[in-house]
C-alpha cells in the first residue's frame, strides 16, 4: 500500500512538472515579443533625445519611466503598418498638469519594416463623464474610417510635450480638428534667444458629410528657444500634414450609394415604355492622418418595360465622378479614370461598370514627402440589378 502510495505521488509530481513547463513553453514567445517590443520603444525614445535641450530630455526620461507596457497592444492600419499604443501612467499626469480625466497613451505608428516611424502622446478627454479606457480599435478608426467608438476629445502631442493637433468626434463624427501652427516673431528675437514664434490653435469645424463649415484662428503663447529640432515627429508646422512621413491610404471599394430612376416614357420607335436610371457608387475611399474621403462614380442605364417586367435596354454608360468628406488643404490629389468598362448578363437583369483608375497625390507643404502613395492604379467594380417594378 505504501508503495503504491509513493508511485502515485511520484507519478503526480512528474506530470506537474511536465504541466508547467508547457505552458512555459506557450508563454515565452509571448514574453519575448513584449520584450523585443519594450526595447525597440526604449531605443527609439533615447533616439529622440539627440539635439534636445536638457529639458526636453528629462521629459524623455519621464515618458519612458511612466510607461505600462503590461497593456500595451497593437492596433492594425489599412495599409500593412501597424499602431502600437502604450498606457502611461496617472503619476505622468500628475507631473505634467494634464487633466486627471484624460486617459493617456503613447501612441506608436510601426511601418512595413517593423521600425517605429513616428510617435505622439496623445491625451484623449470624453465629451461627457470619465472614462477608464478608450475603445478597441479607436486609433485604427481614427486613421483608417474616420469613425472612432467614442464621443471626446483626442490631443496629440509630440514626445516631449509640444502640441500638434487635436480632433473632435461626435457620433462617429469628425466635428472639429485643431492644427497648433507656428509665424515667426521677428520683433521679440535677440542674441540669446534667435528663433521666437507665436504660436495659434487653427481650428476647422466641419458638418456631418464632412465639408468644412468654419475655421477660427486663437494666439495662444509666444515661445522662445535655439532649439529648433522636432520630437517624434517635429514641433508646430505651418502645415495641415504635421507628420511627414504619413501615409496615404486609398482603397478600391464597391459601395452604392443611390440607384434612382426617372420618370417613363415612350420610345417613340418600339412602342415600348422606358426610363432612365442612375446607378452611384463610392469606388475608392481615401485617408492621410485624420482626413477621409471618397470618390463616387455615377452611371446611366436605360430600362425597358418587356411584359409588365423592367429589363436594361443596354450596356450602362459612365457619365461622371465627384468627390466628397475632407481633403486636405494641403494636398493635391485628383482621379483619372483610364477606362470605364461596362457588362450586361444575357437576361438583362443585371449590368456592372468596372472602372481602372490612377490617383495622384502630393503634399503641396512638404514637397519631399517621403510617405504615401504618389501615384496609384487600382480599379473597381460595381453590379446592380433591375427594379422589377
Amino acid at each position: 500500500m505504501r508503495k503504491a502510495n509513493l508511485s502515485l505521488i511520484v507519478t503526480c509530481l512528474i506530470g506537474t512538472f511536465v504541466f508547467f513547463n508547457s505552458c512555459k513553453r506557450e508563454l515565452s514567445p509571448d514574453t519575448s515579443s513584449n520584450n523585443a517590443t519594450i526595447s525597440k520603444v526604449n531605443a527609439w525614445l533615447d533616439e529622440q533625445k539627440q539635439g534636445k535641450l536638457p529639458n526636453k530630455a528629462a521629459k524623455l526620461d519621464l515618458l519612458r519611466t511612466n510607461l505600462n507596457f503590461s497593456n500595451l497592444h497593437f492596433e492594425k492600419s489599412d495599409n500593412g503598418e501597424q499602431f502600437l499604443i502604450v498606457p502611461i501612467n496617472e503619476k505622468f499626469k500628475a507631473t505634467n498638469g494634464i487633466d486627471k480625466n484624460s486617459i493617456v497613451n503613447l501612441f506608436l505608428v510601426i511601418n512595413t519594416s517593423g521600425d517605429i516611424r513616428s510617435g505622439n502622446v496623445v491625451l484623449y478627454t470624453a465629451a461627457t463623464g470619465q472614462v477608464n479606457k478608450i475603445p478597441e480599435n479607436t486609433f485604427y478608426n481614427i486613421f483608417n474610417t474616420a469613425q472612432p467608438d467614442c464621443n471626446g476629445k483626442f490631443q496629440f502631442l509630440t514626445v516631449t510635450g509640444a502640441p500638434q493637433y487635436q480632433l473632435e468626434y461626435k457620433d462617429k463624427h469628425l466635428i472639429s480638428s485643431g492644427l497648433y501652427q507656428s509665424k515667426e516673431n521677428s520683433a521679440k528675437s535677440s542674441i540669446m534667444a534667435p528663433v521666437c514664434y507665436d504660436v495659434y490653435l487653427v481650428t476647422t469645424y466641419y458638418g456631418q458629410d464632412g465639408t468644412v463649415v468654419a475655421q477660427t484662428s486663437q494666439f495662444l503663447f509666444t515661445t522662445c528657444s535655439d532649439d529648433t529640432s522636432g520630437g517624434g515627429g517635429g514641433e508646430t508646422v505651418n502645415c495641415c500634414i504635421s507628420d511627414p512621413t504619413a501615409q496615404l491610404i486609398s482603397r478600391a471599394v464597391s459601395e452604392t450609394r443611390t440607384d434612382n430612376c426617372g420618370s417613363e416614357s415612350t420610345d417613340q420607335v418600339t412602342g415600348s415604355t422606358t426610363r432612365i436610371c442612375t446607378h452611384i457608387w463610392v469606388f475608392n475611399r481615401s485617408s492621410l492622418l485624420f482626413y477621409s474621403w471618397q470618390y463616387s462614380s455615377i452611371e446611366k442605364v436605360v430600362e425597358e418595360k418587356v411584359g409588365g417586367v423592367w429589363r436594361f435596354k443596354s450596356m450602362p454608360s459612365h457619365s461622371g465622378m465627384n468627390t466628397s468628406g475632407s481633403i486636405p488643404p494641403c494636398v493635391s490629389t485628383n482621379v483619372l479614370i483610364t477606362a470605364a468598362i461596362p457588362w450586361l448578363s444575357t437576361d438583362k437583369s443585371a449590368v456592372s461598370m468596372d472602372l481602372y483608375y490612377t490617383q495622384n497625390f502630393s503634399i503641396l507643404c512638404i514637397p519631399q514627402v517621403s510617405g504615401g502613395l504618389k501615384n496609384h492604379n487600382d480599379h473597381a467594380k460595381s453590379q446592380w440589378f433591375c427594379y422589377m417594378i
